[in-house]
């Protein structure tokens, strides 16, 4: 790389921590019950480590039919899923790439069993961003699920989260966009509140409400940073000849780096 000329990743650069699963019978579970809920919004921060064969799961299933879920599924699209038989309510995103599909992505389910359609009732936002969604079935009025909100595993005890699950938030209140948004900042009020998992020390309910996660299984703890992986990509690209780490930044946060 000749003197003078500066290469600025294009990723966005955060950190990023959560629960790693390895898809082995380990997964999280509480006794947040969502029997009987009209209105909810369920937000998570998913991570995939390869593309196939990955699903990434927080759901509160009691059976194999009554279900509040959101997947992220082995096709790379998002599922949200609230009905009273086994997998025939839901929508769904088209696919991601398969390239960002291993980005972490924070995605919002919004649910409104007063909707007149089955577009009201279920929404699902990527990165704050609401997508189109391919239904099948019909979104219940009422969710029946009860057996208490998991990461990890899906109520047929045979699907398993491979990969990291980040911050998981749970609303009774439908979210607009601005509060998906805010939320996603760390801006949003503890009103409807009724969990908040941070799943960075430990698998408590820091919302105040005594919904703690029980642990089954195996995880770790897992923190990641895209400043990190995008020096390693830069060095490796520009090879011996650099001698300068560039680091953009405005305001206090860092947008990008850069190697000259």
């Amino acid at each position: 790389m000749a003197a003078g000329d500066v290469t600025v990743s294009s990723a966005t650069i955060n950190s990023f921590w959560g629960a790693e699963f390895d898809g082995i019978n380990d997964f999280l579970n509480s006794s947040l019950s969502m029997n009987g809920k009209t209105k909810a919004t369920l937000i998570a921060t998913f991570r995939k480590r390869i593309t196939t064969n990955q699903m990434m799961i927080v759901e509160d299933n009691n059976d194999l039919g009554d279900r509040f879920e959101v997947l992220f599924f082995t096709d790379n699209k998002i599922y949200g899923l609230v009905g009273t038989a086994n997998n025939t309510d839901y929508g769904y995103t088209s696919a991601l790439t398969a390239e960002d599909a291993l980005n972490p992505h924070r995605i919002a389910l919004v649910y409104d069993g007063s909707g007149a359609t089955n577009a009201d009732k279920l929404k699902i936002y990527i990165d704050g961003i609401e997508k189109s969604l391919t239904f099948v079935g019909n979104i219940a009025t009422s969710c029946a699920a009860s057996g208490g909100i998991k990461i990890g595993k899906r109520g047929n005890g045979v699907t398993w989260t491979t990969g990291i699950v980040g911050k998981a938030v749970v609303y009774d209140e439908c979210l607009s966009p601005t509060e998906i948004s805010q939320d996603f900042a760390g801006k949003r009020s503890t009103k409807n509140l009724i969990a908040k998992w941070d799943l960075r020390d430990d698998y408590d309910d820091s919302s105040g409400n005594g919904k703690n996660f029980t642990n089954n299984g195996t995880h770790r703890a897992v923190e990641e940073s895209s400043v990190r992986t995008a020096i390693t990509t830069l060095r490796s690209t520009a090879g011996s000849s650099a001698k300068y780490l560039i680091i953009k930044g405005k305001m206090g946060q860092i947008t990008g780096v850069g190697i000259e």
